[in-house]
């Protein structure tokens, strides 16, 4: 199996942009690109316009990330919900694999809103690269 489509997604955390770097090297190694996913979580109480800037933000340094390496990185940003969208966008481009960190919010982000790594384990049916919370 070759992983020329590789979708990392990001929520914009400092776990999430090593997941980046390592989805971005991964691509590179094979000739590959990448699509940049950011979902805006629709479940927490901000402003769109707040959420938005994050978003774009996180796809900004992954785009960054990947320049330097000559990666070509398209961008995906949506409202949604990242436990159900997340999945859906990685079958939607056909990514032939899916990079994340292990945990990347607050611990209570992930008490209330869920682990979307969890999510991703049990519902993506695109094999998984998972970088560890100290990696």
């Amino acid at each position: 199996m070759t992983f020329k489509k590789i979708m990392i997604a990001t929520d914009g955390s400092e776990n999430a942009e090593k997941a980046a770097k390592v989805g971005i090297d991964l691509a590179k190694s094979v000739g590959g690109k990448v699509i940049a996913v950011y979902v805006m979580d629709e479940r927490l109480m901000q402003p769109y316009d707040v959420m938005e800037d994050e978003g774009k933000n996180a796809l900004k340094r992954i785009q960054k990330i990947g320049r330097k390496k000559n990666v070509v990185v398209d961008e995906i940003l949506i409202l949604g919900n990242p436990i159900e969208d997340l999945p859906k966008i990685a079958n939607k481009v056909n990514a032939d694999i899916v990079v994340l960190a292990s945990q990347s919010k607050g611990k209570f982000e992930r008490i209330i809103l869920g682990s979307t790594t969890k999510s991703m384990l049990e519902n993506c049916n695109v094999p998984l690269l998972i970088t560890p919370q100290k990696y």
